[in-house]
């Protein structure tokens, strides 16, 4: 496990990080289509201010699953993300976007 993926604070009851089982959440509600809008453009804006590289990566891998052209454009950013953990979910996300790396 990289350092800089371990969280910075201890635990906290109103954090809202997004793990694997949030996400897994998540892409179950951006199935509903009424949410899904909503729900990209959370993961996004998370996205955008996110400074874990853990959460990146599954806020890319939940992208991936979701599909869609903000989809695709985050995840296509996401390829140049600082982090190498980061980077192989969007990796991830890439592919399962279809796309080749």
């Amino acid at each position: 496990m990289e350092p800089e993926t371990l969280p910075k604070n201890t635990y906290d009851p109103f954090c809202l990080t997004i793990g694997e089982t949030r996400k897994n959440r998540i892409v179950n509600a951006a199935k509903n289509s009424e949410m899904r809008p909503w729900l990209l453009d959370y993961l996004i804006v998370t996205l955008s201010k996110c400074n874990r590289p853990t959460e990146r990566h599954f806020i890319y891998v939940a992208l991936g699953e979701i599909g869609g052209e903000k989809s695709t454009a985050a995840v296509q950013r996401g390829l140049s993300d600082r982090s190498r953990f980061a980077r192989k979910g969007a990796r991830q996300a890439w592919k399962q976007l279809g796309h080749e790396l």
